[in-house]
């Protein structure tokens, strides 16, 4: 004789009533799109994800990032269809600051090109705030010169 609803236990009977049809199909769905995503990400891992994401971030990028901030504001860079560069030498300085304190704090714990590009950021990011700081001097202490005297007759 074959069991019937009655002679299982309520829990029994709970559990088979508490699956769902469908319940199956989403899971799977759901690990193929995951399985997809890890594929493309391990054959391009510098693309983000569909389009409109951006990458995972770095720490290239994330310097890179302040390197960008703190070249237009010593007006070295422009965003396209801008007003055109603008210095901002307070927040220039103050960027290449963070950028200074952050290869203190992880000094000793960065990999060779992580280091370098640090490095090489900052040494370059310090001469063009020497360069802008020394025009900006050089622009406001521009004499005006008084109009030639001419000689009316």
């Amino acid at each position: 004789m074959e069991p019937t609803s009655g002679d299982c236990t309520p829990q029994e009977a709970a559990g088979e009533a508490g699956k769902l049809v469908g319940d199956a199909s989403w899971k799977e769905e759901a690990q193929r799109e995951k399985e997809r995503l890890q594929k493309s990400t391990e054959q391009d891992p510098g693309a983000g994800g569909p389009e409109g994401e951006l990458p995972a971030p770095t720490f290239f990028s994330f310097i890179s990032e302040l390197g960008l901030q703190a070249m237009l504001a010593l007006g070295l860079a422009e965003i396209r269809g801008g007003a055109g560069p603008k210095r901002d030498l307070p927040l220039a300085r103050y960027t290449i600051d963070l950028l200074g304190m952050i290869q203190e704090k992880t000094r000793g714990n960065l990999g060779p090109e992580e280091k370098q590009h640090l490095a090489e950021l900052l040494q370059s990011l310090r001469f063009g705030f020497v360069r802008a700081a020394q025009a900006a001097e050089a622009e406001t202490k521009k004499v005006v010169e008084p109009p030639e005297k001419k000689i009316i007759f």
